[in-house]
């Protein structure tokens, strides 16, 4: 009896001595569990969850290798013990070496409890560090079906010195935790690397867009639009204009080879640097051979830039051409469409070719003419069939719309994108356009007196003035319509039939816009009085309000600084 007592005695401790060893490293896996949850620094992290496996399991030395994704090696990324540091920093293992390579081809853990008695194991590690390798504990590291390393539990330090199938699942279990803890830490690398970078792209597109224009020239008689669109967050492509002494203005576009940062940055130093020279060397010629030498003298990585650098001379309505390597100016006027290129004044792009002096060509422009100056974006840009958009479909936009650039580069806009449909852009899209306009005209005028009579010469000289002007018949005879309606309520409301007073009419047709402005002398105007009732109702009366707001699309009403009404009546024109 006192036998049994003393055997379930032992029993019982040994029972309890088990339990709390469960318990310790259950305990030692919520310590894990927790490090992981808040260590997100790949090294320390691992560092620490090597230490704990090496305590919980009284192992005298541990290694967590990781598959090297170049050359699919096993590398020792951590590795605790008394050699553990110099086999961390010498040795690799091949995919089919050893045990830990055994492990990393089949993915099963595996419990040996002496490494020298199976096939697999490379003694070469023990002999050249004078270690004894005898039981192991190896497991993999296993993400989404994919291993990425394995784990080794090497030397238990106490009795029966080897491992147990539990201390194996426990093993398991930390290795599973390890696998998820690399896989959240290199995700969090990636999204710090993507946040870096978008931080990095929005500094360096915020850079770029400082140093292109803020708004466009103002100058009398020239009209200028650009518009610049990077296929990537930045890109390559810049435009500006530079404001230069004796009525000249300086305009430059280009393309710097390659995209991104890079690209960005070599853009906003050049055009720093353009605004600087162009001061102090004016001829196109001068400067690019300048801006050459420069570029050459500095260059890294091979970067370069095709550029076209104009001198406008408003005065003189001329202006000189220097062409780096890029493609040619498009002039169009109603006479005749050409390139401002030729082939024996076109130089190498700069950055490239050391002490170059490059040469110019001077251009006359027209009045109602136009440049279009772009970068290759627009006639590469390639549609389902990896056709090009070309040249062709980009000058037959430009001589529908010869001397409206605004209306150019949303033509041209509007044709690529419809070309290129879903393949969508691969290239920067650049483009400046200027155009000469007509000299200022003095307003056509008429002044006739209010008797309904005299409406004929005032319908006769506003279809006249859009006739001349090439506006389409049906446009012209509702515009006409409208301006008949107003000059009738003039003659019935303002002038209550008082068919001897006086009415004036201005016809100003601008590029592309009608103004036409009525001034009277009668009651002065009540827009609120003759509210236009709906065009449904057929009652007599106030339809001509409907038809003059329908038609146009702006009306005023104002009085002039004599007192007299005025309805202003602005109408845009697609001609």
């Amino acid at each position: 009896m006192a036998m049994d007592k003393k055997n379930i005695a032992k029993n019982y401790l040994t029972d309890l001595e088990s339990c709390i060893s469960k318990v310790e490293r259950l305990s030692s896996c919520i310590e894990i569990s927790n490090l992981i949850n808040a260590e997100l620094s790949t090294e320390k992290l691992l560092s620490n969850v090597m230490k704990i496996t090496k305590k919980i399991l009284l192992a005298d030395a541990v290694s967590m290798l990781l598959v090297d994704d170049k050359t699919d090696d096993l590398t020792f990324y951590v590795s605790l013990g008394n050699v553990g540091e110099k086999i961390q920093k010498i040795y690799k293992l091949k995919r089919n070496e050893g045990i830990a390579g055994l492990v990393a081809r089949t993915g099963s853990p595996m419990n040996i409890e002496d490494v020298y008695q199976h096939a697999s194991f490379s003694r070469k590690f023990d002999e050249e560090t004078d270690y004894r390798t005898r039981a192991m504990l190896c497991a993999p590291l296993k993400i989404r079906g994919k291993i990425i390393g394995v784990i080794q539990v090497i030397n238990k330090l106490v009795k029966p010195f080897v491992f147990s199938d539990e201390e194996l699942n426990m093993l398991i279990t930390i290795s599973s935790s390890a696998a998820v803890a690399l896989d959240t830490a290199k995700m969090h690398k990636i999204i710090l690397k993507r946040e870096t970078l978008e931080r990095d792209l929005k500094l360096a597109k915020e850079v770029q867009e400082s140093f292109l224009p803020q708004e466009l020239p103002a100058i009398e008689n020239y009209r200028f639009a650009a518009l610049n669109q990077p296929a990537l967050e930045i890109g390559g492509d810049f435009y500006n204009f530079f404001k230069m002494p004796g009525n000249k203005m300086g305009i430059v576009l280009g393309d710097v080879s390659g995209k991104g940062i890079s690209a960005s940055l070599f853009m906003a130093r050049l055009t720093s640097d353009l605004q600087y020279y162009a001061l102090l060397y004016p001829d196109p010629k001068e400067l690019l051979t300048r801006i050459n030498q420069m570029l050459c003298d500095r260059a890294k990585r091979g970067m370069f830039v095709t550029l076209v650098y104009m001198l406008l001379d408003t005065e003189k309505n001329q202006v000189k051409i220097a062409n780096a390597g890029h493609l040619c100016p498009i002039y169009s006027s109603s006479s005749e469409t050409e390139l401002l290129c030729n082939a024996d004044h076109k130089g190498p792009p700069l950055g490239i070719i050391e002490g170059i002096e490059y040469t110019q060509e001077k251009f006359e422009l027209e009045e109602e003419s136009s440049v279009t100056v772009y970068t290759d974006g627009i006639i590469e840009a390639k549609n389902y069939k990896k056709e090009l958009f070309g040249a062709e479909r980009l000058i037959e936009e430009i001589n529908r719309h010869t001397s409206d650039p605004d209306l150019i580069i949303k033509k041209i806009t509007d044709k690529v994108d419809k070309f290129i449909k879903t393949e969508g852009r691969s290239d920067d899209f650049t483009i400046v356009v200027f155009s000469r306009g007509k000299k200022e005209k003095t307003p056509l005028h008429l002044s006739v007196k209010s008797h309904p009579e005299n409406l004929k010469h005032i319908r006769k000289m506003v279809a006249d003035s859009l006739s001349e002007a090439r506006v389409p018949e049906h446009d012209s005879h509702i515009i006409t319509l409208a301006v008949d309606e107003a000059c009738s309520n003039i003659i019935k409301h303002g002038y209550k039939n008082d068919y001897n007073r006086k009415i004036d009419l201005f016809i100003d047709l601008e590029i592309n816009c009608l103004t036409i402005s009525i001034i009277d002398s009668g009651i002065k105007f009540d827009i609120s009085s003759i509210e236009p009732r709906d065009v449904n109702d057929i009652r007599p009366g106030k339809l001509g309000l409907h038809i003059i707001n329908e038609v146009m699309d702006k009306v005023m009403y104002s009085q002039t600084e004599d007192g007299f009404n005025k309805i202003e009546m602005i109408k845009k024109l697609i001609l």
